[in-house]
């Protein structure tokens, strides 16, 4: 069976009324130009918000593809609640790690601005970064078969996303520290799997430069259980996706 390929809606449409759909921009380059479909070939449509459906190629122009509804698709949804905190980093480590969390089916991404937090950004660039990483996150649904975009919360400081934490109920808040030599995370999931199983799964991940004391102690008052990968170093993005795929793994599994 010939492979459907996926795209991805830019715009918000009515889904009952749907027969008929003009593709245009990006997603119409890269059927006609990049992977030079044909009429009658059939694709995938995607909004990112859950909503997918077969559609099939009925004619194609310069700039404009035209496509008709065949039938809405069941949603491909990881039974994980994972919620990733994490300091925020360069440019290139940080976009790969958002598209990694989002193949990965994280549900929810909290950039973090914390002591030793290397990258110093004023609110413009901050704006301009979180579009960039909401972007990363939507391409990244045609890829990985999932149905859902991951949601990306505007850059916080690290006292402030704790009080927001404060409330939070039903959750089990987990802190990937290097000197953490007790507790394994995949440990910890294993013998905690039934009791997790319906709890959002909160995980911070500290800066190239380690958490500080104040930090620690304040993440602690706050609840959250140090835990390790392993006795290696690993950098932030490797943590956080590494985290990632020992969660979903050993939850979905």
């Amino acid at each position: 069976m010939k492979k459907l390929r996926r795209f991805l809606l830019e715009k918000a449409i009515n889904h009952h009324e749907l027969k008929r759909l003009y593709i245009t921009g990006k997603e119409a380059h890269h059927m006609i130009n990049v992977l030079r479909l044909k009429v009658n070939d059939r694709v995938v449509l995607i909004d990112g918000k859950g909503w997918e459906a077969l559609f099939k190629i009925t004619e194609i122009k310069k700039k404009e593809v035209t496509l008709n509804f065949e039938k809405e698709l069941p949603p491909l949804v990881l039974p994980t609640n994972l919620h990733v905190g994490v300091s925020i980093l360069k440019k290139s480590p940080m976009d790969w790690m958002v598209e990694k969390l989002t193949e990965l089916g994280v549900k929810k991404l909290t950039p973090l601005i914390m002591e030793r937090t290397v990258v110093k950004l004023s609110e413009e660039k901050l704006s301009r970064h979180l579009r960039r990483w909401k972007t990363i996150s939507r391409q990244s649904l045609k890829q990985c078969k999932l149905s859902f975009e991951m949601y990306i919360e505007p850059p916080i400081d690290l006292k402030d996303f704790l009080g927001q934490l404060s409330t939070r109920k039903n959750c089990a808040k987990l802190l990937l520290w290097e000197d953490e030599d007790n507790l394994k995370l995949a440990k910890l999931l294993i013998d905690k799997k039934n009791q997790l199983a319906d709890k959002e799964i909160i995980i911070v991940i500290g800066p190239e430069g380690g958490i500080s004391k104040d930090e620690l102690a304040i993440l602690k008052e706050n609840d959250f259980l140090s835990v390790s990968l392993g006795p290696q170093i690993l950098r932030a993005e490797t943590a956080a996706i590494s985290a990632a795929a020992i969660c979903s793994f050993i939850l979905s599994t």
